[in-house]
């Protein structure tokens, strides 16, 4: 970790770069309020100091600049200075508003643009996303902040220097000297607070899971029956510690530092007073002439006080900004076999015509691990309807998600009307695909929304989603929600109860598109459906997906009665008319209607073909029929062979 924090200069300048052009792309207006406010308050101390000097000198009867000139000088920069901060202020923050709204689209665009899941899977993938997340929303203006800083701390160092030159060069160069080894030290205690930063990010994203969890309404139930909630506390208190331990010592040292430096440039200080005051003393300047003295040594100590503090945090904020351009800029090509970014663009995926197929295909979620597809051999081809059963674990699920290009396989292939995934648009395979996955979503949306995620061309056509609805057996049960699907499947999210509808909302019956009169207020509460609702919403979410070449159903049917999974399923069969169909589902009796069956066990095909004949052969496939059927049995008769 420490050898990403001494990389060579150029990684430095060119972050310190990105930085300041994203600044200036996203807010441009509040760049230039911040560079023109920088500029006046850098000189304006000396315009300050050599006004006070005059009034001084005409008080004290010695020759200068009228009075009234003085005093007219020292009330002009005070307001402008004071009108200058609080648009500086109000710049600030809306530069603060323009660039979150900038990194945020930026850093979640790059996010989706990761087709697969491997890195969602990385632990250090998600400390990376972390970091990127906290620097997207700081880093670039204090990166910035500290650019600008060091621009007014030199035009406010220079000038004074210059002027403190004037009356004695050993003072000039006496207080910026004793500066140097604080500015050293901040730049390495910044970097060691990065370093803190990305050594702390696992502890403090385990942290946030167990506050999530102890406050998630699905944990809930078993957190309370199995009182878990003390359970859970040490547990988030344990990393919460140990992150607040190692940013302790970092304070620790900091605190040494600063102490040192700090009593460092109070020694410097007082000793270029005495100086200062000596001379005076012996008749080598005025009154006026100490007053500038003094404040250009306050001037000076601010102002370096200022930058050493912000150069700090400057190193430790390109440290993390690192790791928001490493996820923004596009992604590289996943492990895996298969082209690379050299074989020329991707290709878009057509209509299904040959058939989607898996091709000697081995795959392992990490080298360390077993194999879970061992050689598997498998096509789909249009029209063509084909179950996938097995125990668990047989690699089932994977198979699903090689087919929807989730992974690449170890070895071998996967593809689409012959072509290679790797060699395809992904995002264009998947528009002709639908499917149900056995750990499907459920959104804490409305219930529109729940199934317009599907096809987003339909988010605001009522008919389309109704008639998803109806096929998925949930329809007059989501129109007759509060309101109708305009209802929120949450009570966690839900509009405010004097909320006005906006008219955008899909729902029940007549009036606007709410199925309500235009303008109607909403319910403001939310609705909570069971298990096997939430199912059916998920299926329709599938079969909105109209012009899907195949259809991929993972379990679909698991959390509903027999009479809604017969239904169901009758209906899927006329859906899939004209179309490839994967059908996985422990229940054999729901895939024995299928073209072929394929019996996976330990990542291998073993057995292949339609019912009967699985039956007839009397293997794999025909004693797990019988032991599923022995429970419905009312007798000892054994159940027959084939039917």
């Amino acid at each position: 970790m420490r050898r990403r924090t001494t990389e060579q200069p150029s990684g430095f300048w060119s972050l310190l770069l990105r930085a300041c052009a994203l600044y200036v792309r996203a807010a441009p207006v509040s760049a230039l309020v911040r560079v023109a406010t920088t500029l006046l308050s850098g000189v304006a101390p000396i315009a300050t100091a050599w006004a006070t000097k005059s009034v001084l000198d005409r008080l004290g009867r010695h020759a200068g600049p009228p009075l009234w000139l003085a005093v007219g000088v020292l009330a002009t920069v005070g307001g402008v200075l004071a009108v200058a901060q609080e648009l500086s202020r109000y710049s600030d923050r809306e530069a603060d508003r323009r660039i979150t709204l900038h990194t945020q689209s930026a850093l979640f665009t790059g996010i989706g643009a990761r087709q697969g899941l491997a890195e969602l899977e990385d632990p250090g993938h998600q400390d990376r996303l972390r970091l990127a997340q906290q620097a997207s929303q700081s880093s670039p203006q204090l990166i910035v902040g500290a650019v600008l800083t060091v621009v007014q701390s030199a035009l406010t160092v220079g000038t004074f220097v210059t002027a403190l030159c004037a009356f004695s060069p050993r003072i000039a160069l006496l207080v910026p000297a004793a500066a140097l080894p604080a500015l050293f030290a901040q730049i390495r205690l910044g970097r060691r607070r990065g370093e803190m930063a990305e050594l702390t990010t696992p502890l403090l994203r385990r942290q946030v899971f167990y506050v999530t969890l102890m406050t998630d309404l699905r944990a809930a139930k078993e957190i309370r029956l199995y009182g878990l909630g003390g359970f859970f506390r040490d547990r988030m208190l344990r990393d919460l510690c140990g992150a607040q331990e190692g940013n302790r010592a970092v304070d620790r040292t900091v605190l040494r530092v600063d102490g040192s430096l700090g009593l460092l440039s109070a020694g410097v200080s007082a000793a270029a007073l005495f100086l200062a005051v000596h001379r005076i003393d012996s008749g080598h300047g005025s009154v006026g002439e100490l007053a500038v003295v003094t404040g250009a040594l306050a001037g000076v100590q601010l102002s370096i006080a200022s930058l050493v503090s912000l150069l700090g945090g400057m190193s430790q904020a390109l440290m993390l900004f690192r790791h928001y351009t490493d996820l923004v800029r596009p992604p590289a090509a996943p492990p895996g076999p298969g082209p690379t970014a050299d074989d020329g663009p991707a290709g878009e995926a057509g209509p299904l015509v040959e058939g989607a197929a898996l091709r000697g295909v081995w795959f392992r979620y990490h080298p360390d691990h077993d194999w879970v597809l061992r050689g598997v051999d498998l096509t789909i081809r249009p029209g063509e309807s084909v179950a996938l059963v097995g125990l668990n674990g047989a690699g089932k699920s994977t198979l699903v998600k090689l087919l929807l290009g989730l992974y690449r396989p170890t070895r071998g292939s996967v593809t689409w009307n012959g072509t290679d995934l790797a060699r395809l648009d992904l995002p264009s395979v998947r528009r002709r695909i639908g499917a149900v996955f056995q750990d499907f979503m459920t959104y804490d949306m409305s219930a529109a929304d729940n199934i317009a995620v599907g096809d987003l061309s339909a988010l605001h056509d009522l008919p389309r989603l109704r008639d998803a609805a109806a096929r998925a057996g949930i329809d007059g049960g989501l129109a007759a929600l509060p309101d109708g699907y305009a209802t929120y499947l949450s009570r966690m999210h839900v509009r405010n109860p004097g909320a006005r509808a906006t008219g955008g909302r899909v729902g029940r019956r007549g009036g606007g598109p709410d199925g309500a009169p235009k303008g109607a207020p909403g319910s403001g509460t939310g609705v909570l459906l069971s298990g096997g609702q939430w199912q059916r919403v998920a299926l329709a979410r599938a079969l909105l997906r109209d012009d899907a070449d195949l259809l991929i159903l993972d379990e679909p049917s698991s959390g509903l009665d027999p009479v809604a999974e017969r239904e169901i399923h009758r209906g899927l069969r006329d859906h899939r008319r004209g179309r490839a169909g994967l059908l996985i589902s422990h229940r054999l009796s729901t895939v024995r209607d299928a073209d072929r069956i394929v019996v996976l066990e330990g990542g291998r095909i073993v057995e292949e073909g339609d019912h009967a004949a699985l039956m007839a052969r009397d293997g794999r496939y025909a004693a797990l029929f019988r032991l599923q059927a022995e429970g419905y049995q009312l007798s000892d008769d054994p159940v027959g062979s084939a039917s």
